[in-house]
């Protein structure tokens, strides 16, 4: 029987703790893309989406806005799909804008994908689908449902312009 001390036990704990962490990270990233390159985080960064003024004129703006108000206030338009109390916002952060918090602009032009959480190649909206499923523990919109259509419309808007590799 080894006995551990109480310097080994925290040794052991914090090794433990990294390699969850570790398996955690890179539990989206199995065999999908390559990560990005130093030149992709620098345009990332680069990236600025269009501001408020630069909203569509046309029909299409109206279900830009929906998608953006269905991303910062979820509970209320989307509410029969969420059982907690996050909305889109409380995740990716400056409603989806913030470079380096999961931007939505950056989730719109990174699928379709490979997800091993579920095994499968995946639309961006079926990943949206996985936020209301998995985040949200709600359930999913079904495909092509107003929901999901304004929010991949507010997503596509976001990433007007944005570098893809």
């Amino acid at each position: 029987m080894t006995i551990l001390t109480p310097g080994m036990r925290a040794g052991l704990a914090s090794v433990l703790a990294s390699g969850l962490i570790a398996n955690a990270l890179a539990t989206d990233t199995a065999s999908s893309a390559p990560a990005p390159n130093a030149s992709t985080s620098s345009a990332e960064k680069a990236f600025t989406p269009p501001s408020e003024s630069a909203m569509p004129t046309d029909e299409f703006k109206k279900s830009v806005k929906l998608g953006e108000q269905i991303f910062n206030h979820t509970q209320k338009f989307a509410g029969k799909y969420v059982s907690n109390s996050l909305n889109c916002a409380s995740c990716h952060l400056d409603a989806g804008r913030m470079p380096n918090s999961s931007p939505l602009w950056a989730a719109h032009i990174s699928y379709p994908a490979y997800r091993s959480k579920n095994g499968d190649v995946n639309s961006f909206a079926e990943r949206l689908q996985g936020c209301f499923v998995y985040s949200m523990n709600g359930k999913a919109p079904p495909l092509g449902d107003p929901v999901l259509v304004a929010l991949e419309s507010y997503a596509y808007w976001l990433a007007k312009g944005a570098p893809v590799s």
